[in-house]
């Protein structure tokens, strides 16, 4: 199992849609890459361990979700994002 960052990651591949299913690592958690927001420039990571309440139209306590975490890609100048480095992917997934 080798990992790198996101930033190596995006500089070594064609297509940012094969992140999709991959295994990543961000702020010390388990995630697992679950969307691209191609328009947004958005990298949405649906975690491995932590799960959090989802309510329904009514704002009702429904069931338990896992967490997300959304990523910007870019900063506001168009920059790739600092975060992007601390980000880690696991090319066994």
């Amino acid at each position: 199992m080798t990992a790198t960052t996101l930033t190596e990651w995006l500089a070594s591949h064609d297509s940012i849609d094969a992140l999709i299913g991959k295994r990543a690592v961000y702020a010390g958690a388990d995630y697992e890459v679950v969307d691209m927001l191609q328009e947004e420039g958005t990298l949405v990571l649906g975690s491995r361990q932590q799960e959090s309440v989802q309510e329904d139209r009514y704002g009702r306590a429904h069931r338990l979700v896992p967490r997300t975490e959304m990523i910007r890609l870019r900063d506001e100048h168009g920059q790739p994002s600092h975060i992007c480095e601390e980000i880690m992917i696991h090319s066994d997934a």
